[in-house]
């Protein structure tokens, strides 16, 4: 018999936003885990006589958010292996923004069955009285600069935990954006605590002390972030595709990497023909011109590259 891994999403807050349907998965489970225990529905679970077994620890013990996530669904598939079907629980909906969902379902050793959820941004949207349905878009701020690059108008930003990743966001939005453009601050949706403040965009990572119930809304209208990205990204694709150029259609990762080392040669090169203490010192604009052009022809190699394995369906866009 196939393990089994029920996921259950826990919804944005507090017990009461857990839905029926979650609730009696997680009720019937023999055994059950939750992602993390710093969610306000864990500690009311319990209140009720519904033990969460949390997998924090596997935070602590990696090096990075990606070895985390594997050590989590590592430990999820070894006790449905052992116990035949055990729950797991998320934040929100398992359909939004779960790393660890996504790598469950990708496996072959396990039947996945997923239980919905409340996302955040179910209550996010709400709040803000927008429609998504109507140009309104999600974005991850771990992964701003690339999943905003060439949108425009409504963005929720989700995961906003930390001050270092407002600063990231921050930066980004102020490539197209004015300091004074505001940005919504939302913080613990759905509990007793919940907060939606207004901020100057270039006060974000001053002005916020953010946790990990904290999301962003920011609306650019028509401005396009990241667009020069965005172009690049679409002419590669466009290169690529059908009526495109045949000799980029005929490349792989191997013929292309002696072009890898070349430019990389000539980047390394236009560094060497800059002055020693550059950018100290006294250093003539005029001297970084070739370094402009060695970096962009390096910068297409990691684009085109990007695209290949995009193909390979080994990197997201």
């Amino acid at each position: 018999m196939t393990p089994r891994v029920v996921v259950v999403g826990l919804g944005p807050a507090g017990a009461d936003l857990v839905l029926p349907a979650a609730r009696s998965a997680l009720v019937r489970a023999p055994r059950r885990f939750v992602r993390t225990q710093r969610h306000p529905a864990v500690a009311d679970l319990r209140a009720e006589g519904v033990d969460l077994e949390p997998l924090d620890d596997c935070y602590e013990a990696a090096a990075d958010f990606e070895s985390a996530y594997a050590a989590i669904v590592g430990r999820v598939v070894a006790a449905a292996v052992e116990t035949g079907e055990v729950a797991y629980a998320v934040p929100g909906s398992p359909t939004v923004a779960e790393a660890t969902v996504a790598a469950l379902r990708a496996r072959g050793d396990v039947a996945v069955e997923i239980v919905p959820g409340l996302s955040f941004a179910d209550l996010a949207w709400q709040r803000l009285g927008e429609d998504p349905m109507a140009g309104g878009a999600v974005v991850d701020a771990r992964d701003f600069a690339v999943g905003a690059a060439g949108r425009a108008g409504r963005l929720l930003v989700a995961q906003c935990d930390s001050r270092a990743v407002c600063s990231e966001v921050k930066l980004v939005l102020l490539e197209d954006l004015s300091a004074d453009h505001e940005v919504v601050v939302l913080q613990r949706l759905g509990s007793p605590d919940e907060s939606i403040t207004r901020v100057a965009l270039g006060d974000l990572d001053r002005d916020v002390e953010p946790d990990h119930l904290t999301a962003l809304f920011v609306d650019t209208g028509t401005v396009e972030l990241a667009a020069s990205f965005a172009r690049l990204l679409a002419l590669t694709e466009r290169l690529r595709g059908p009526g495109g150029c045949p000799w980029d259609a005929a490349q792989t990762h191997h013929s292309l990497r002696r072009h890898a080392l070349e430019e990389a040669y000539e980047v390394a090169g236009a560094i060497d023909a800059l002055p020693p203490d550059a950018p100290g010192g006294e250093v003539d604009l005029a001297d970084y011109d070739a370094l402009e052009d060695e970096l962009g022809d390096l910068l297409f190699q990691v684009m085109i590259h990007s695209v290949l394995a995009a193909e390979a369906g080994a990197f997201t866009a």
